[in-house]
């Protein structure tokens, strides 16, 4: 499951998710930013290389849907709502991380994927 991490500026949150991530066999993981002075801006192939688009404050998503307008509906975006008051690799933050995105991991992607295979085992 390819799961695409974005902050502001894709310097402290969104490669601290990615980096608290990159060892976990159930994904495969990227981070960018929504602003053009990010360390790694956001692109369209990155949206298309996505299964789920986590931002980490809803306004990152509403700038992703009004940066490429073309990509919605068919992205799936998540929001953390983890506020921008943390270092990179800060304890508090990858606790914050790991609760937040473990929860939408249970709650939302884990019945989908479960609904998917279901279905395909029905075929």
């Amino acid at each position: 499951m390819n799961i695409l991490f974005v902050c502001e500026y894709n310097k402290m949150r969104s490669p601290t998710a990615a980096s608290i991530y990159a060892a976990d066999k159930r994904f495969n993981v990227k981070s960018a930013g929504v602003d053009q002075s990010a360390e790694k801006v956001v692109k369209k192939e990155d949206l298309e290389w996505a299964d789920y688009v986590i931002t980490m404050e809803k306004e990152q998503a509403h700038k992703l849907q009004s940066m490429f307008p073309e990509q919605f509906p068919q992205t799936i975006v998540l929001s953390l709502f983890i506020p921008d008051q943390y270092q990179f690799m800060q304890p508090e933050l990858i606790e914050e991380l790991k609760s937040h995105f473990e929860y939408i991991y249970q709650a939302r992607i884990i019945p989908t994927e479960m609904a998917k295979e279901k279905d395909d085992d029905e075929m």
